[in-house]
């Protein structure tokens, strides 16, 4: 009868019966005795009576066994549920922000020529003296990587690499009243990449856009900062602007020392990692961190100055949090929302929000 029992609860852990039926199954092959069963086993031996008024321990185990199973089921059906949800949530919000760009740019894609080699890569270099402070630089590449780089000076400098049939003239830094753009016709090319340097504080709004390859942006100061990448890293270091937004679809999100009032980080399969240095400059921080497909970790800076409020939150993962201090309204292994003692009265009061669905949460 014990080997009866084996064979029952492996094709209940493989998913060949469900656990009422292995209930059953177990409380049939006790009252044969041990003898062989199938799946469409009935009661054969014995009266009702007789079954209902005995209960072996391998009926008191079947009917535990499945008290758990089932419990256990009732209480992850709404975590799957909740991720499920949030992986098509997202991924369809941020497919939305994209779709537009590649369907143009797969519309274009007859036009260009195939590159096979480095050698079919050409360089140009641009310049433009910025003529005024208050304005606007928008960068943008594809299949290809865009470096950013603020600088004291005056001049925007971009070296730019690239493949295609296009004429390099047709490439060039355009002055649209207060606005300054890196111009060319994208069906002409198969990829732009950049390397830029550009004023460090002539701009108020920077706007750095590419897909198919990586973002780095460093060293600027400005009012707001825009960012959005496809199937490549991100990395944003160094900046101090009121308003940061880093989108990306496909890949990781790196962001190390900035200082921005408000900081909204979102990505889709890919991680995010922050490093902190310091909250100074404004009295009150709003940061998030999203991500539908990976792991977030968080280094904070702990000082008396800075009162933190965090919200963090895994559907199929843990959080685990490292800094001392903290008030917790909740906590639970999946999910935090705590505080510290002098949050609201800190010289810099910082609120941040992580959200993941399938991996942990990492705040130190």
């Amino acid at each position: 009868m014990e080997n009866e029992k084996l064979k029952i609860l492996k094709m209940l852990e493989s998913g060949k019966i469900t656990a009422d039926e292995a209930a059953r199954l177990l409380e049939t092959s006790r009252e044969n005795g041990g003898s062989s069963y199938s799946s469409g086993s009935s009661y054969s031996s014995g009266s009702p009576t007789q079954r209902e008024s005995y209960r072996s321990p391998s009926g008191d185990f079947a009917d535990e066994l499945g008290k758990k199973i089932n419990a256990f089921a009732k209480d992850w059906e709404p975590r799957i549920t909740k991720f499920t949800e949030t992986i098509v949530g997202k991924t369809a919000d941020m497919a939305d922000k994209f779709a537009h760009g590649r369907s143009a740019e797969r519309d274009r894609s007859s036009a260009r020529k195939d590159v096979s080699s480095p050698s079919a890569y050409k360089e140009r270099v641009l310049e433009s003296v910025v003529s005024g402070i208050g304005g606007e630089l928008h960068i943008g590449g594809f299949n290809g990587n865009v470096r950013v780089k603020g600088y004291n000076g005056d001049k925007i400098s971009i070296k730019a690499f690239f493949t295609g049939g296009g004429d390099m003239s047709d490439m060039s830094i355009i002055q649209l009243g207060a606005k300054y753009l890196l111009k060319y016709d994208s069906a002409d090319f198969a990829s732009v990449s950049a390397d830029v340097y550009a004023p460090e504080s002539m701009f108020d709004v920077i706007r750095v856009t590419t897909t198919n390859g990586e973002i780095d942006a460093s060293s600027f100061k400005t009012k707001r900062f825009e960012c959005r990448g496809e199937n490549g890293c991100v990395t944003l270091s160094g900046l101090k602007s009121e308003v940061i937004i880093a989108e990306n679809f496909n890949g990781f999100v790196n962001i190390d020392g900035v200082n921005a009032k408000q900081l909204k980080t979102v990505t889709t399969n890919g991680g995010i990692s922050v490093v902190a240095y310091g909250f100074s400059g404004f009295s009150e921080y709003t940061w998030s961190f999203e991500t539908s497909n990976g792991k977030i970790t968080a280094n904070l800076p702990s000082s008396p100055n800075i009162g933190y409020r965090l919200s963090a939150g895994s559907a199929l993962g843990t959080v685990d949090v490292g800094l001392i201090g903290l008030d917790y309204s909740r906590k639970e292994s999946s999910r935090i929302e705590a505080r510290t003692l002098n949050f609201g009265s800190a010289a810099g009061n910082v609120t941040i929000n992580f959200e993941t669905s399938n991996a942990p949460i990492v705040i130190s």
